[in-house]
C-alpha cells in the first residue's frame, strides 16, 4: 500500500470552505457551488466553491484546499499541506499505533456472510425464489441477518453461519 502524501492527507481533512477562510475569503459551500471572489486572481464572482474544491472561471483553474492555500500563502503544495495540517493539530500516527493497527485482525465481511446464507438457502431450497417471500421465511432470515451485528471474530463468523444455516433449514423444512 502506497504511503499517502501530506498533500493528499490535507486535502482529505481540510474542507475547501476552511481553506477559503484561512485565505481571507470566507465562503459558504453548497453542493451546487457558490460564486465568490477568487483569492488567486481577485476576480469578483469568478470562483465557484464546492465542499471539496473550487473552480476559477477567470483562470480556468481547479483548486483543491491545499493548492488554494499554496497559491495564497505563496509556497509549494507540500509546505502548504504541512502548514494546514499543523493548523488543525494533525499528527501522523506513530510506529506503535501503526504496529497495533497492523496486528488487529481484519473486520469480518458481514455482507459476504449474508450472501453466503442466501446462497445456502438458494442451494438447498429449489423454490427459494418464491419461498424467500413467505412471511415465516422472510422473518427468520431477517432475524438471522440482524444477528450479524454481534459478529466480531472469525469464530463468530463460523458460529453465526452454522447456526443460521440450521435455523433457515428448519424454517424451510429441511431439518
Amino acid at each position: 500500500m502506497a504511503k499517502k502524501t501530506l498533500y493528499a492527507i490535507a486535502n482529505e481533512r481540510i474542507t475547501f470552505d476552511q481553506a477559503m477562510g484561512w485565505a481571507g475569503h470566507p465562503a459558504v459551500a453548497r453542493d451546487r457551488g457558490v460564486k465568490v471572489t477568487c483569492p488567486s486572481c481577485d476576480e469578483a464572482g469568478a470562483l465557484r466553491v464546492y465542499p471539496d474544491h473550487g473552480w476559477c472561471f477567470a483562470e480556468q483553474r481547479r483548486f483543491s484546499p491545499v493548492s488554494l492555500l499554496a497559491e495564497v500563502w505563496e509556497m509549494d503544495n507540500e509546505t502548504a499541506a504541512k502548514a494546514a495540517l499543523d493548523r488543525i493539530g494533525y499528527a501522523p500516527p506513530e510506529y506503535p499505533e501503526l504496529w497495533e493497527a497492523a496486528q488487529r485482525p481484519p473486520e469480518p465481511a458481514l455482507d459476504d456472510l449474508a450472501t453466503a446464507l442466501r446462497l445456502y438457502c438458494a442451494r438447498v431450497c429449489p423454490d427459494w425464489g418464491t419461498r424467500q417471500y413467505e412471511d415465516a421465511v422472510s422473518k427468520r432470515l431477517a432475524r438471522c441477518l440482524g444477528a450479524l451485528r454481534a459478529v466480531r471474530t472469525e469464530e463468530d463468523c463460523r458460529k453465526w453461519l452454522g447456526v443460521s444455516k440450521t435455523v433457515m433449514g428448519r424454517v424451510l423444512s429441511l431439518h
